[in-house]
């Protein structure tokens, strides 16, 4: 595979012998000039953490913890688990 940029600095990953489907103006770079123009996104870990707990916190939870003791217990938990990671950022 080769790499292409665009007029508007857009990257392409394309084999060369499918160049000619390219938008016109495009030139082929190296490597290292696609990572330059387009790097690789970094995303937190914890951050990912936080969104999985949250993704657990559904209506239905929502409802039981509204409803019964072992729901306000379990939500609290989540919660704790949230402000845990959030400080450690």
């Amino acid at each position: 595979m080769a790499k292409y940029k665009d007029t508007n600095n857009k990257v392409h990953d394309i084999d060369p012998a499918f160049e000619h489907l390219l938008p016109a103006g495009c030139v082929q770079i190296t490597d290292e000039e696609a990572l330059a123009l387009n790097p690789p996104v970094v995303v937190n870990p914890i951050l990912v953490q936080i969104a999985e707990i949250e993704a657990q916190i559904t209506p239905r939870r929502m409802r039981e913890a509204t409803l019964t003791t072992a729901g306000k217990t379990w939500l609290a938990g989540k919660d704790a688990e949230i402000a845990a990671l959030r400080a450690s950022l």
